[in-house]
């Protein structure tokens, strides 16, 4: 969604351009990457990200009233897709602004004015969700937070927490209800990293240190810690679908786009028999059809935050999936052709290959959240229960201009009648009869008092007998020669059968003696 996809006012060009600036002077080669992330081993910088904070980048999501500067999600997917184009090693931003929008929604007072605060100044944000058994099933999490005077004690694990090795704060989902209440018994907490009682462990990944387990033990969080209400953590979930979603396409979109430019430019310097590898056909095919997926990917963002932009309360369930699948998808296949037209280059480590960052989507693409619970899920009916589902539809009723649900005797009544219609259809060649129409029913031939049998000759009637015959005569399929052959034998038996009609007719009557 860049200034050169779609058409941005004249504030949004600058501060694109004026955040593009920024990226080229303090991360724009490859010595100084090097440095910023100790050789590619870690992926946030506190230093940068102070700056970013400085100069107001990660406050243009919050409201004015709150120390923000007031934007949208258009100004936000704006920001996430340059830091991921410029590879600024900035991990943190992803997660807080969701954070961010979450805060924004659902806390109020002190809470909601000291979190936002927070990341306006450049703290780090977690998102403690997923569990080894409870991943795209948010609803089966055993993250558990028990009542007690003054506020609730957590007991669990939470894994793939992003960024909780140096976060500040962590926005986790826990159960407040019964065992078995599913979505009806979870609630939001954020709960301060420097509490006691919290664990962090590191998970490799080849992308580095990014995600992490993290395990609670006997951590008293405060009452006023509570984001939104208990036992209503779900609803408040899905209400920001939207934004989350967006914020993943923005994600990578940026990824792609750079992993696209970086290809295009290894395949100019590259030659090969004399002459640059990009002018081979096959590789000018491949990268026409990449770009034309990153230019759709981008109108399908920018249609998206827009809607949103738009109508902020409005859940776009289905739109903001379709957002996440066909981007993730996109960078992932930008990252594989980049890497294929590298050769050996595309899998080495050293960035100054480029390899290194055409290969970046590739891990975050490969989560399983983000294909098959957005095509399986996410884009099914939309009244049914699933992930990214409002309150209504969680509960079966039916949006304001929709038809209401069919009760279960109806649609039972429905099957029934398409098995009989089914039933009572009679194939015959060319047509089919039903019955109850003024046709005669269909009889069988063994039954006694059958119609007596039309010996005149039809050549339809008798090319189809004839592909039969030849069809079983042989093991296979049936050859050209044969067909031909049996269309040859028709249209004999046709001419034959007319000839010997015209005879029958020009011979005179035989007179009765």
């Amino acid at each position: 969604m860049t200034a050169a996809a779609v058409d941005l006012t004249d504030e949004r060009r600058a501060f694109v351009d004026a955040l593009r600036t920024f990226a080229a002077r303090e991360a724009g080669t490859e010595e100084r990457l090097r440095e910023l992330t100790n050789d590619h081993r870690e992926s946030h910088n506190e230093d940068l990200y102070s700056q970013l904070a400085d100069l107001g980048y990660l406050a243009i999501g919050i409201p004015e009233e709150d120390g923000g500067g007031g934007g949208t999600i258009v100004d936000t997917c704006l920001l996430i897709e340059e830091v991921c184009y410029a590879k600024l090693p900035v991990t943190g931003i992803y997660t807080s602004l969701t954070v961010a929008e979450a805060v924004r929604r659902h806390a109020d007072g002190e809470l909601r004015h000291e979190l936002l605060e927070s990341i306006a100044r450049g703290e780090v944000h977690a998102l403690g969700f997923s569990e080894p058994e409870a991943g795209s099933d948010l609803a089966s999490l055993r993250c558990r937070a028990r009542r007690v005077d003054g506020g609730y004690v957590v007991d669990g694990q939470k894994t793939w927490t992003s960024n909780a090795h140096f976060a500040k704060h962590v926005l986790l989902m826990v159960r407040t209800g019964a065992p078995d209440s599913r979505h009806d018994g979870i609630t939001m907490l954020s709960v301060p990293m420097d509490s006691e009682g919290i664990e962090v462990r590191p998970i490799d990944t080849l992308n580095g240190r990014e995600v992490n387990d993290t395990f609670f033990n006997e951590v008293f969080v405060p009452q006023e810690r509570l984001v939104g209400e208990e036992n209503r953590g779900w609803r408040q979930l899905m209400a920001g679908l939207n934004a989350e979603r967006l914020l993943i396409g923005a994600v990578f979109l940026g990824h792609g786009r750079r992993a696209f430019d970086d290809a295009l430019g290894y395949v100019k310097e590259r030659k090969q028999f004399g002459r640059p590898i990009g002018s081979f056909q096959a590789i000018r095919h491949r990268l026409a059809d990449l770009a034309t997926e990153l230019e759709c990917c981008r109108l399908l963002v920018a249609d998206i935050a827009r809607r949103t932009e738009a109508e902020p309360d409005k859940v776009l369930a289905r739109k903001a999936s379709m957002v996440k699948l066909k981007v993730t998808e996109t960078a992932r296949r930008v990252a594989l052709e980049g890497m294929q037209m590298m050769g050996g280059y595309g899998y080495a480590l050293e960035p100054a290959r480029a390899g290194g960052r055409v290969a970046g989507p590739l891990p975050g693409c490969l989560w399983e959240a983000r294909r098959v619970t957005a095509a399986a899920v996410d884009l099914t009916d939309e009244r049914a229960p699933r992930v990214g589902a409002d309150e209504r539809q969680l509960h079966h009723t039916s949006r304001e201009g929709d038809p209401a649900p069919r009760p279960p005797a109806a649609r039972a009544r429905e099957r029934r009648r398409a098995r009989r219609d089914r039933a009572h259809v009679r194939r015959r060649p060319g047509r089919a009869i039903r019955r109850g129409r003024p046709q005669p029913p269909a009889r069988s031939p063994r039954r006694r008092g059958r119609p007596p049998v039309d010996r005149t000759f039809c050549p339809y009637r008798a090319s189809h007998h004839a592909v039969r015959c030849a069809s079983r005569s042989m093991t296979g399929d049936v050859s050209w020669r044969s067909w031909t052959g049996a269309w040859r034998w028709s249209r004999a038996q046709g001419r034959a059968s007319a000839s010997r009609s015209r005879a029958s007719s020009a011979r005179p009557a035989r007179r009765s003696s």
